[in-house]
């Protein structure tokens, strides 16, 4: 039933009701009562709930092996620092999706130069 809570938007007190009214307790329980329509029976959960659930089911699904920016961000920053403080680098920064402080990294890009 907790696993309901890794989709945004599902926090413990509908993950309760989800499982109380309809027995849900696994993402792919909730995406097939969504698709079905099943979870509008109850009260909050309407047509834009519904598609809200459905798109981020298939987000979290995507996203695989990646990292909150939050946990990201720091490892990178400590990697710039140790890159600065030991290697004959001119310049170190960050790029890709970090760089642009996405919500989830999949790797953390730095771009270097040295002579």
């Amino acid at each position: 039933m907790t696993t309901l809570l890794r989709v945004p938007g599902i926090g413990p007190r509908n993950t309760e009701r989800l499982f109380r009214e309809l027995g849900i307790s696994s993402v792919e329980e909730l995406e097939q009562a969504a698709r079905e329509g099943r979870i509008r029976a109850l009260r909050g959960f309407g047509a834009k709930t519904k598609e809200n659930i459905l798109l981020n089911i298939q987000r979290t699904s995507r996203r695989g092996n990646r990292v909150p920016l939050a946990r990201a961000y720091p490892l990178a920053q400590q990697i710039l620092r140790l890159l600065r403080q030991g290697a004959p680098v001119e310049q170190c920064e960050v790029a890709g999706s970090l760089r642009r402080m996405a919500e989830d990294v999949g790797d953390i890009d730095i771009l270097v130069t040295a002579k």
